[in-house]
């Protein structure tokens, strides 16, 4: 399928309504939305939230299109009509309620929809501030319906090991892909003077670097 036969719909809280903690999903989404839409393909950003309460993003692409799906089993039937009037869209989804949702219409549709989940945070972390009964409605359907996607991305190699080991999702369907966290504003950062009173010590003194691989 060419780039411009191909259609890409991010399933995320990007413009949802009620906004959902997203940590660095908003700066993964308007990157790859972005980029993609430049390159030629077809890019649609799907958001659960009423009419009244939508509101756009202004960092995203003119070109890419907003959908907006409503909220509640509205919203579960929207996204099921989008993609099936969109033969061959690739849903890609981000954080627990997308990703789940996503997985379980793929349950229901098969082969009709290309699913990737994207996991970007240890799932088993969310126990220390999740209600109990909450984390335990997240885990049964991490389990029982993340194997069916047709990948699941994490943004590290620990993420993945915890999706594995905790959450039983098989090997073969986890894929590690870095955030995209490179932004032209960091080499203007890079070239800028430096105030702080570490830096340039009368008597020469140098502060400790130290760097670290995140994983």
């Amino acid at each position: 399928m060419s780039a411009k036969l191909l259609r890409i719909a991010f399933y995320c809280n990007l413009m949802g309504w009620p906004k959902r903690s997203s940590g660095g999903v908003q700066q993964w989404v308007l990157t790859l939305a972005n980029g993609l839409v430049a390159r030629g393909y077809a890019v649609d950003v799907l958001s659960e939230a009423p009419a009244s309460r939508f509101r756009d993003e202004s960092l995203l692409d003119t070109r890419v299109g907003r959908v907006v799906l409503g909220i509640g089993p509205l919203a579960r039937r929207r996204l099921k009509a989008y993609v099936l009037s969109h033969p061959g869209v690739r849903l890609v989804a981000a954080l627990n309620h997308y990703n789940i949702r996503a997985a379980v219409l793929k349950a229901h549709l098969g082969d009709a929809v290309h699913v990737t989940l994207t996991q970007h945070e240890h799932l088993s972390a969310d126990a220390a501030w999740q209600h109990p009964l909450v984390y335990r409605w997240i885990g049964y359907h991490v389990r029982h319906y993340f194997k069916l996607a047709d990948a699941v991305v994490t943004v590290s190699h620990g993420v993945a090991q915890d999706l594995q080991s905790h959450w039983n999702v098989p090997a073969e369907r986890l894929h590690t892909i870095y955030n995209p966290a490179y932004h032209p504003e960091f080499l203007e950062q890079a070239c800028a003077p430096i105030q702080h009173p570490w830096i340039g010590q009368p008597d020469g003194r140098r502060p400790p670097a130290l760097c670290e691989r995140l994983r």
